[in-house]
């Protein structure tokens, strides 16, 4: 719950950035798993070092398994022990794999049944046993968007240059470019299907009448201390900023 405490909405994007070792690309491991309360797994990301496979799990409406295996020959260039950015479009219907903000290969998948994140969530381990595998991560980011792995075009990787995107689509997602700051520097909007992602500005509304003014209130008490009344708004401003932020997850190299 504290990694999702509003949960993870049905369709969503994850990205990772990292890169195998020598010793450990022969290895099959998570990238992430989402357990829930009663330890069942609700979604997993799997790498496959000695097959050169991704694999994607999820839990159907009949709490069957559904397994997903993605064996294009292009993905074997993420165990050549370079840096590469792995994309994953999870939509309701179907899987994407993408691998350095290209698609890779997509699948059409069985209806899902709802995630229940309410349990334990682990990043890079091991199939084998659990333990820490030895790869060096850059990040790992879930956006509430399935969009964001297709529109990623990798404006954040070192000598990429790319020129703005012009859509006539209002309802569009925003380009993402250099996303990560800009998705947490946009206006956050009220929470839709349990997720917390950022609002686009949409067109102006029409004009309407002015309301009744409203009648006066009684007199209040002469507050004599406006350092805690101030602090006290911005403790609520803050409270409420937090509240309502898009669903990022940043997991930088140094804690690694």
């Amino acid at each position: 719950r504290s990694v999702f405490p509003n949960g993870l909405s049905h369709e969503y994007s994850i990205i990772a950035t990292f890169r195998l070792r020598k010793t450990t690309k022969r290895d099959r491991w998570f990238v992430l798993q989402i357990f829930d309360k009663s330890g069942d797994t609700q979604v997993s990301l799997i790498v496959d070092g000695a097959k050169k496979t991704v694999e994607f799990l999820a839990q159907s409406f009949l709490k069957n398994s559904l397994l997903y295996i993605f064996k294009n020959r292009d993905l074997h260039a993420l165990f050549d022990r370079q840096f590469h950015k792995l994309g994953v479009s999870v939509e309701s219907n179907a899987v994407s794999i993408y691998l350095d903000c290209k698609l890779i290969e997509r699948q059409v998948t069985a209806e899902r049944s709802g995630m229940d994140a309410s349990g334990r969530t682990f990043i890079t381990t091991r199939v084998e046993d659990g333990r820490p595998v030895d790869i060096e991560l850059q990040e790992i980011l879930i956006f509430c968007d399935a969009r964001i792995a297709d529109l990623d075009r990798c404006c954040d990787s070192p000598g990429v240059t790319c020129e703005p995107v012009v859509t006539h689509n209002p309802t569009a997602a925003p380009l993402v470019t250099g996303y990560l700051h800009r998705m947490l520097s946009m206006p956050a909007q009220l929470p839709t299907d349990r997720c917390h992602c950022p609002a686009l500005k949409g067109d102006q509304g029409l004009p309407v009448l002015a309301g009744h003014s409203g009648q006066k209130g009684d007199k209040g008490d002469m507050v004599r201390n406006y350092k805690l009344l101030h602090g006290s708004f911005l403790d609520i401003i803050i409270k409420f900023v937090v509240h309502f932020k898009s669903l990022v997850i940043i997991i930088p190299t140094y804690l690694k």
